[in-house]
């Protein structure tokens, strides 16, 4: 039998030889490859070291489309500009890339920054730009989605022209479209994703907000950029679905010091519980100002006098996404699947918990385990083979109740809700299930229809969902008697059907599984649709994806989390790590004999396969 050091060797050299510049292999685990990753971790730029793009030695029709399409990111280049001038010195910024009969009547029609999808087909002499609209960059930081009254031309052909007079602009454009553009490429390029955060209603834990911020500012302006944002509120995809700010204006800018920033607020945190507010405060500044490189400590002052330094490690607990012992991980101990119809961990030094040593485990299609609150919940075969969802707890009394869901052809994994002792949701014939820990069931209120797929994201505040074969996102409201899920926003996936599965694959961005037009596809996209990156294994094609689960990275580090899938190949169910290439899950070295299964390889010994894998759900 192929043993796990075998697997894990073949993929190291995979990774090794296309040259991956993110892949670590750190003694007996698997490897994990870390994608182009925007800025999560707070990477620092000298100033000047990225500049806004001008006309100047575009000498490409094509290059020159480019560098204008990004000119609308001159409106936030600058965090110290006026609000009120971010729209009119952004226009001007755009106009040196037109010709002078046009230059200064271009007017556009919105006063936003429209964020495009750009695909840049160039000519001799024009070139035709298919545009989709993504989102409004607003003055802070937030990627909205677009007004309804947007009426945008799918399509836009640019015309260059000479330059009248010899200089390093050898191009011009001779038309424009109606709208002040910042293209994918450019937002990613020149803008740094900086999330700040809020805590969950009921203060459990904090929520990542997905802002942007200047890549092309000095490290205290950067923070002072951050705080203002975080000081406006949430974004409106997170508005009423969050706690409110306790404090609401700076006496002046924030003090950098190495790596202790210094907070000046006008008047003091607001709460029955002063000290507990200014901790929660300074856990969100800290979070929301990080550095890759290093923890950032903040002192909080209030009307210039000092009144708490947090500079300890506790602040890593209040963001659910990172792991535990605050370390980066390839969380081989989350990963759980089933193998003869049992839940098992796939490596044996994982912590499980005790109830899947109960006869209950057993004849199982799909699970979910809660390590922290030692529960599992079990998508059993009863009757006739209709699914049903049972749910165990290391002792409890009795240790299994099953759920009290009605009779159904079809469930999804279950997803565990953090910080509710056990409450989780499922897709029950395309109904969206909130279930207790006792089974009793109801629907979420406010879902969207047809779910077949749902992750909670770590926070419990966000889900990811497949609903109505879309890909969605939605805040949630898990503290009342009823769950009840906020406006959603779908995300765009360029063109992939037939998802199957999703999951969270950093704290604001998820991945999602497809095996339809144009290819089976393993796809990497923002909450806000601010990013999306296919990453999909190489071999992916060779097999049918059936569903996938995710575990977030660490989030004070820029590196992503870990995928796992379940795929059809050759008729065969298997559970694959989907990196470079897509690699079978090795069964223990004790494994059980061979059974009637067909062989994952051709003139391969038939063998059993783990199936149906999932991490596990570690956040109580």
């Amino acid at each position: 039998m192929t043993t796990r050091r075998e697997v894990l060797g073949f993929a190291a050299l995979l990774a090794a030889g296309v040259g991956m510049s993110g892949c670590g292999v750190p003694d007996e685990s698997r490897p994990l490859v870390v994608g182009e990753a925007p800025g999560l971790g707070g990477t620092v730029n000298r100033p000047g070291s990225v500049v806004l793009p001008t006309p100047a030695g575009a000498n490409t029709p094509a290059v020159l489309v480019s560098h204008f399409l990004q000119a609308g990111a001159a409106a936030d280049w600058d965090p110290a500009r006026l609000k009120e001038r971010r729209i009119a010195d952004a226009v001007n910024h755009a106009r040196q890339f037109l010709a002078p009969p046009i230059r200064q009547s271009w007017t556009p029609v919105a006063n936003f920054v429209l964020v495009v999808d750009a695909d840049i087909q160039a000519g001799p002499s024009s070139v035709l730009v298919t545009l989709r609209s993504v989102g409004v960059l607003n003055e802070n930081g937030s990627l909205d989605p677009v007004p309804d009254n947007v009426q945008m031309s799918q399509s836009v052909t640019f015309q260059t022209v000479e330059a009248a007079q010899a200089s390093d602009t050898p191009l011009l454009l001779s038309n424009a479209p109606d709208y002040l553009m910042l293209s994918l490429e450019g937002l990613n390029a020149l803008f740094e994703v900086r999330p700040v955060y809020y805590w969950s209603k009921g203060n459990r834990y904090l929520v990542p907000d997905r802002r942007y911020v200047s890549k092309g500012v000095s490290e205290e302006k950067r923070i002072k950029a951050i705080l203002d944002q975080l000081l406006a509120g949430p974004s409106t995809f997170l508005k009423d679905f969050v706690e409110p700010l306790r404090v609401d204006e700076l006496a002046d800018n924030p003090l950098l010091n190495d790596d202790r920033v210094t907070v000046n607020f006008r008047t003091p945190a607001q709460g029955a519980n002063p000290g507990e507010m200014q901790r929660r405060l300074a856990w969100q500044i800290r979070w929301s100002v990080h550095r890759a490189s290093g923890q950032v400590s903040v002192t909080l002052q209030f009307d210039g006098r000092n009144q708490l330094t947090d500079d300890d490690g506790s602040y890593l607990q209040a963001n659910p996404a990172q792991p535990a012992q605050g370390r980066s991980t390839l969380d081989d101990d989350r990963l759980f699947a089933i193998l003869d119809g049992r839940v098992m961990p796939v490596f044996g030094n994982a912590s499980r918990p005790p109830i899947l040593d109960a006869p209950e485990n057993s004849s199982v299609l799909l699970a979910a385990v809660n390590r922290p609150n030692r529960m599992v919940a079990l998508v059993r075969s009863g009757q006739g083979g209709a699914p049903e969802l049972w749910l165990g707890r290391t002792g409890g009394e009795p240790p299994f109740v099953k759920a009290e869901l009605p009779a159904a052809s079809a469930m999804s994994r279950p997803s565990y809700l953090p910080g509710t002792d056990g409450r989780l949701l499922i897709a029950v014939d395309k109904t969206l299930y909130d279930v207790a820990p006792d089974g009793t069931a109801r629907p979420v209120q406010q879902s969207p229809a047809q779910v077949t797929a749902v992750a909670v994201a770590p926070d419990g505040a966000r889900v990811a969902l497949i609903a109505g074969g879309r890909a969605l996102v939605a805040p949630l409201d898990a503290t009342g008697t009823v769950r009840t899920l906020g406006p959603s926003r779908e995300l765009f996936l360029a063109g992939a059907t037939d998802l199957r599965g999703i999951g969270w694959l950093y704290e604001h961005r998820v991945v999602v599984a497809s095996v339809g037009v144009p290819a089976v596809a393993l796809i990497d996209v923002a909450v806000d649709n601010g990013y999306v990156k296919s990453i999909t294994p190489n071999n992916l094609a060779l097999a049918q994806l059936t569903q996938l689960s995710a575990v977030p990275g660490n989030p004070i580090d820029d590196v992503r989390g870990n995928v796992v899938v379940e795929a059809v190949d050759r008729g065969n169910r298997q559970a694959y790590y989907p990196y470079l290439e897509l690699t079978q899950i090795p069964l223990p070295a004790a494994s059980p004999g061979p059974s009637a299964s067909p062989s994952g390889s051709p003139g391969g010994t038939d063998q059993k396969r783990f199936v149906a894998p999932f991490y596990a759900d570690d956040v109580r």
